[in-house]
């Protein structure tokens, strides 16, 4: 089902590997986030808010429109919250 143009084309393989690129950049290490990992582990606060969290929580649904959440991101901004859009909003 590919275009002759594109089935033709070579595999794609990246000759830069992440010590090669710390060393590029002057790094001792470099830590590779492309693996939808976190690095670093859980923050202690999320232990804490999973320790802490009841079953009855589990009814109790966030905000739709996250209107707490624009408010936060935009603390520093000029925009109102009502015009900071998520993917959220495309769904409705």
């Amino acid at each position: 089902m590919l275009r002759k143009s594109i089935a033709g084309l070579p595999d794609y393989v990246s000759d830069s590997t992440p010590e090669r690129i710390a060393k590029a950049a002057g790094l001792a290490k470099m830590t590779r986030l492309s693996f939808n990992e976190n690095p670093v582990g859980t923050s202690p606060k999320v232990q804490k808010a999973i320790a802490d969290w009841t079953f009855s929580q589990a009814r109790s649904y966030p905000d739709p429109d996250a209107m707490p959440l624009r408010t936060a991101v935009l603390s520093g901004c000029t925009c109102l919250p009502i015009n900071c859009f998520s993917q959220a909003d495309w769904m409705k």
